[in-house]
């Protein structure tokens, strides 16, 4: 087994998922502190909380869950379980960080909030992951990989080779198809940072276990989906579930307006 060339239009959706994953959200929470004419202190609030309760609370669990029951071998009870952890800790986390800062957010802060949340998922969870993809692309296409090969043994080789088979393997509409994911999600991440911000200020934890709930389904329907459909299919539903999140949270918050006149 060797490594294989890998499509230039496949390089070219890692280049792009990259930039939109890294670069794109920095500038978005640029050009929103400058248009809402805010501080940056929200956003830095919303990477704490997906740092404190998705990457540590939640994978903690995870390591305890997923290492001793048999989930995995059953698809749906799967993807219950992913989908009510993400729900329960990234809510939660949002809820207990707004509602207990010491000096409370306001409607703008919450979008800033929304968009630091998800600023730094994408470039943790994904923008990385692309980096080293797109350093693996490179390093594949100029032979160094092939020169690294030759100080290891056969099965070394081979597991080094199938590691990242997938660059070469997968087609090239899949890596712009990541970036497109992670900016519909951060459009879902805004939108709930808005839910859980009605709940904090209204006192009511009605919008909070909305949050939950919405979050949930969009992660449950798009991973199940992907069980059975084409990734770009997937991709459109997950379109549509953050149109409707996006415009939940907005009918939330301008009927909360109203009551406030």
């Amino acid at each position: 087994m060797t490594f294989q060339p890998i499509p230039a239009a496949s390089i070219a959706g890692m280049v792009f998922t990259l930039v939109v994953t890294t670069l794109l959200p920095i500038l978005l929470c640029v050009v929103a502190c400058r248009k809402l004419k805010r501080k940056p202190a929200a956003i830095f609030l919303g990477c704490v909380s997906f740092v404190l309760f998705a990457l540590i609370l939640e994978q903690s669990l995870h390591s305890i869950v997923l290492s001793n029951f048999t989930i995995q071998q059953n698809i749906w009870l799967y993807c219950v379980y992913g989908s009510a952890a993400a729900a329960l800790f990234e809510e939660t986390g949002r809820y207990v960080l707004m509602k207990y800062r010491k000096n409370p957010l306001d409607e703008k802060d919450a979008v800033l909030f929304g968009l630091g949340h998800g600023g730094i998922e994408a470039i943790l969870v994904v923008g990385v992951t692309y980096l080293n993809n797109l350093t693996y692309a490179i390093m594949i296409q100029s032979g160094q990989m092939d020169a690294a090969l030759a100080g290891l043994d056969a099965a070394a080789a081979a597991d080094a080779v199938a590691s990242v088979s997938p660059l070469w393997t997968l087609p090239s509409y899949q890596f712009f198809i990541a970036g497109v994911e992670r900016v519909l999600t951060l459009g879902l991440q805004v939108a709930l940072s808005m839910l859980v911000f009605q709940a904090v200020q209204r006192k009511r934890i009605v919008y909070y276990l909305a949050a939950m709930a919405v979050h949930f389904s969009v992660n449950f329907i798009t991973l199940a989906a992907a069980q059975f459909i084409a990734p770009i299919y997937v991709e459109g539903i997950l379109v549509l579930l953050v149109a409707a999140a996006g415009y939940a949270a907005w009918q939330v918050t301008r009927k909360n307006r109203v009551l406030e006149k």
